[in-house]
């Protein structure tokens, strides 16, 4: 098998998005590009040059018609925990992965035992608090549980994998991962989700998408209230209407280019073409 370029990966996202979107449109499910990739569409008309990953989220409701509906076919493939066949899916977002052409060495990402290839996160929008200090309760015990998953992951993966670590933290890290990994149930992953669900969307205010920008996270509702297409390299994808508030709360000066030498992917994944 060969290693992708990043080229060929970002042309193998694009086409994924694309088949994303024209589900969307034709099933009126609602979207927006998220995280790096709507940061890409605005700073770039595109990907960020040197990313190598896709990131979609929907409110709650749309997110359960998504992987409700979407047919998986000889080429795409929907993972998720609360479909039929997601009991095995160890991640509370859903993966939109390539399952015909492309080969993903998972590392420490095992999200599921299928072969599987070059993904799309795509991420359920939840309900929050509405004031700050529980903001900051609920999504600290978001990051919580997504490190324990991240446990969970780590289990299948190689022992090698530790050779693409460049620090000592980052291998300490892995190696008690793995350890810890084994006392935890994989139903976890369930409750995990629960706690994510607990303030319902449709009756609150504010939202929260993820953990990993912290109290940044936390937005009004408003700011994902409306979608509008925008350019994204050759076609038009959407964006939430509020996408200013939005990178601004996660990035700040989010149209200023970051210094070269952190102009690089951060994971260590490797993807392949099967042929």
């Amino acid at each position: 098998m060969r290693e992708m370029t990043l080229q060929e990966v970002q042309a193998v996202l694009l086409e994924m998005l694309k088949e994303i979107h024209s589900f969307c449109v034709e099933h009126d499910i609602k979207y927006s590009l998220s995280g790096g990739t709507m940061l890409g569409a605005v700073r770039h008309n595109g990907f960020i040059p040197w990313d190598d990953d896709a990131d979609i989220q929907m409110l709650r409701p749309e997110y359960e018609k998504f992987i409700r509906l979407y047919t998986s076919s000889s080429k795409y493939k929907v993972f998720a925990r609360e479909t039929e066949d997601g009991g095995s899916v160890l991640t509370r977002i859903a993966r939109f992965h390539e399952i015909e052409e492309t080969y993903l060495d998972q590392g420490s990402a095992n999200i599921t035992e299928d072969n599987v290839g070059v993904w799309v996160d795509i991420i359920p929008v939840e309900g929050a608090p509405s004031t700050e200090t529980e903001a900051k309760k609920f999504i600290r015990g978001m990051a919580i549980g997504y490190q324990i998953i991240r446990c969970l992951q780590v289990r299948k993966a190689p022992f090698l994998t530790i050779k693409r670590y460049s620090s000592i933290k980052k291998v300490m890290k892995f190696v008690l991962g793995k350890l810890i990994s084994y006392i935890i149930p994989k139903s976890f992953v369930d409750v995990y989700i629960d706690y994510c669900k607990q303030y319902h969307i449709e009756e609150s205010s504010y939202f929260v998408a993820t953990d990993h920008y912290g109290i940044g996270e936390w937005q009004p509702k408003w700011v994902m209230s409306d979608y509008v297409l925008h350019k994204f390299e050759n076609t038009e994808l959407y964006i939430m209407s509020g996408y200013d508030y939005n990178l601004t709360a996660l990035y700040g000066n989010y149209m200023k280019w970051p210094p070269v030498e952190k102009r690089v992917k951060h994971s260590t994944i490797k993807f392949y073409w099967r042929k």
